[in-house]
């Protein structure tokens, strides 16, 4: 084969490794959007700005769970006095 087809052959071959490439990089930037996860091992994150902001708003509140609390009521003893 001659020099200048292999330095073609060659070109063309690096040519589609770097449009491979970044159809691998489209491909994972897809997958973590779709995830919600920046891929560094973060935890996800919603990608609405509703759930951040309730994401928050639990993390302020001190709980991580959505569910609100259950109130018990407390009844008296003895019944009040005269």
């Amino acid at each position: 084969m001659s020099p200048i087809m292999t330095a073609e052959l060659t070109n063309s071959r690096m040519a589609d490794l770097r449009r491979q490439a970044e159809r691998d990089r489209m491909l994972q930037a897809a997958r973590r959007a779709r995830r919600g996860n920046s891929g560094r091992g973060t935890p996800a994150a919603p990608s609405h700005p509703a759930g951040r902001l309730v994401r928050r708003a639990l993390a302020a509140l001190g709980t991580r769970s959505p569910r609100p609390a259950t109130v018990t009521r407390q009844v008296p003893d003895s019944p009040a006095g005269p």
